[in-house]
């Protein structure tokens, strides 16, 4: 009878084992059934929000300030920098749409700016605006090529001068260049942080607007009666012994910012250039690592048409590049610091160079280097 009872109980055991091992397994199997719902609901949320606007805006202040007993020697300065980056993206099926616009904007007081009353103690230190737009379908076969367009417009706002001890002058404005490229080609999509874009067809538009600029000079007059007679004198208020002269002066910005010439030597008259050529973009958008972000954007642009150097024809292009390099630095939820460095080579842009014997002389196929250092305000949303 015992061993019956024994029997049994082991038996009970064993099915209540084997049931509470059913019971446990169908609960993991469920939840993991619901898991795969949720996490299948949560993509397709994701991928209902088609559109997404991320964006950077960032103030930067600098001051520096001296009282007259310093010894070693300082200018008292106050500068700022404002960026405004503004994105919208757009991510459907086989379709992608990103737009970028950026704005760039900075100047600078300095007591070494004073020696000209008409300067204001202010000079403009930076001004870039950019719009930016990229379509892309993705191919059926190859899931990380794209057929593209691409739009690009790079330009500034505001007035720009050329500064000398005794004369400012207007040498750019706002489409005083504008650079515009369309392009149609391929991009390359490795992954969400890489972009390679290439094209066979692409235009590129050199556009200035006028040739005309402001040009301001001063001399030290000894003869105040002079000075109240001067209309400027209402303009600027009391120039503390300086007589201004203001004149419109003819500048040929076709040439300093890339026109090229005809055969018979002379600049082309329009205002717009344009020229056919194949162009490569590499974009990089990442986190090296966490709270340091990385932005680089490299364009290389060939035009098709040769070009002539000491009456020589050459069918191998120069090729323009502008690689634009931003490296950001988190330090609190609303502090930021960052580097911003942007080269640029275009040999189409013709310098002029004295030489020892006073000659001047025009020259190609020099580098463009812009470096820049910011900590201030930031805020991403």
């Amino acid at each position: 009878m015992m061993k019956h009872l024994l029997f049994i109980s082991l038996l009970s055991a064993s099915a209540v084992s084997a049931f509470a091992d059913d019971l446990r397994n169908t609960a993991i199997s469920e939840a993991g059934k619901a898991e795969k719902v949720t996490s299948a609901t949560t993509e397709a949320d994701a991928d209902s929000v088609h559109w997404k606007f991320p964006c950077n805006f960032s103030v930067n202040f600098s001051h520096a300030g001296f009282n007259k007993n310093w010894s070693a020697g300082g200018t008292n300065n106050i500068s700022y920098n404002t960026i405004i980056d503004l994105n919208a993206n757009y991510k459907k099926n086989r379709h992608v749409w990103n737009n970028n616009l950026f704005f760039e904007y900075g100047g600078m007081f300095s007591d070494d700016f004073d020696n000209a009353p008409f300067f204001n103690n202010y000079r403009k230190t930076t001004d870039r605006f950019e719009l930016f737009s990229k379509y892309g379908l993705q191919s059926n076969k190859f899931k990380s090529l794209y057929y593209s367009a691409l739009f690009d417009f790079k330009t500034q706002l505001t007035p720009g001068y050329e500064y000398t001890d005794t004369t400012k002058t207007q040498v750019s404005d706002l489409l005083t260049p504008a650079n515009i490229i369309l392009s149609l080609g391929m991009d390359f999509k490795p992954n969400k942080f890489v972009s390679v874009y290439l094209s066979p067809l692409t235009g590129r538009f050199v556009c200035v607007r006028n040739h005309y600029g402001k040009k301001i000079s001063y001399m030290q007059h000894p003869d105040s009666t002079a000075l109240a007679d001067n209309k400027l004198v209402k303009q600027y208020g009391d120039l503390d012994g300086y007589l201004l002269n203001e004149s419109d002066v003819e500048e040929d910005y076709r040439n300093k910012y890339g026109f090229s010439k005809e055969e018979d030597g002379e600049y082309k008259h329009a205002h717009i250039e344009p020229s056919l050529g194949a162009y490569l973009r590499i974009t990089n958008d990442f986190d090296i690592v966490k709270n340091i972000h990385l932005k680089s954007n490299m364009d290389f642009f060939s035009p098709y048409t040769p070009w002539s150097y000491d009456d020589r024809t050459y069918f191998i292009t120069r090729t323009i590049v502008n690689w634009d390099l931003l490296l950001s630095l988190k330090i609190t939820k609303y502090i930021s610091a960052s580097i911003h460095t942007q080269y640029v080579f275009d040999p189409n842009v013709t310098y002029t160079v004295t030489r020892a014997n006073g000659e001047e002389e025009d020259i190609h196929s020099r580098s463009q280097f812009m470096h820049q250092y910011n900590i201030g305000f930031a805020y991403s949303f």
